[in-house]
């Protein structure tokens, strides 16, 4: 059993039913979380494997927390102090550029949605320069004012229920 889901079991929260799927995916983020930070790598994957994997990794994330957060706010759970966005003004002042094509040329990609840039693409940057997609770093900020790559802290939306 997992650590998360047993911690739940302690405090009597019927959340995770140990059904298999969700076991597998509790073990697959701590080992995740221990592979991230104890800076275990594992064989390099393709490109290709790795963004896949990357790709079904968030959907499932997508999903499982979607359901969290929807039997949250309907049981009027009040959002944890550590989800705090970013200030919606500082986030529009930041800077656009167009994309150079030694960017697009890099074989860099926005962290966010893992696609590649284009000559000409609308390039945002955050004050730790990394370089984003608009849409893609404005989501991330809307419920995050860290920097997806560094943890750089931008500073926070103020009044935000819960914090």
């Amino acid at each position: 059993m997992s650590s998360l889901s047993h911690d739940y079991q302690q405090l009597g929260e019927p959340y995770f039913d140990n059904t298999p799927a969700l076991e597998d995916f509790l073990v697959y983020m701590e080992d995740l979380m221990e592979i991230r930070y104890n800076r275990v790598y594992l064989m390099p994957l393709s490109e290709t494997r790795r963004i896949a994997t990357i790709s079904r990794f968030l959907e499932l994330h997508t999903f499982i927390i979607d359901g969290l957060a929807r039997d949250m706010l309907a049981d009027g759970v009040i959002i944890p102090t550590g989800v705090v966005p970013a200030d919606e003004s500082f986030v529009a002042s930041l800077e656009i550029k167009k994309a150079s094509e030694e960017l697009a040329n890099s074989g860099e990609v926005c962290s966010v949605c893992l696609e590649g840039w284009k000559i000409g693409d609308d390039v945002k940057y955050s004050p730790c320069k990394h370089c984003f997609h608009p849409g893609c770093v404005d989501k991330w900020f809307k419920i995050n004012h860290f920097c997806p790559l560094c943890r750089f802290e931008l500073p926070a939306a103020k009044n935000v229920r819960g914090v």
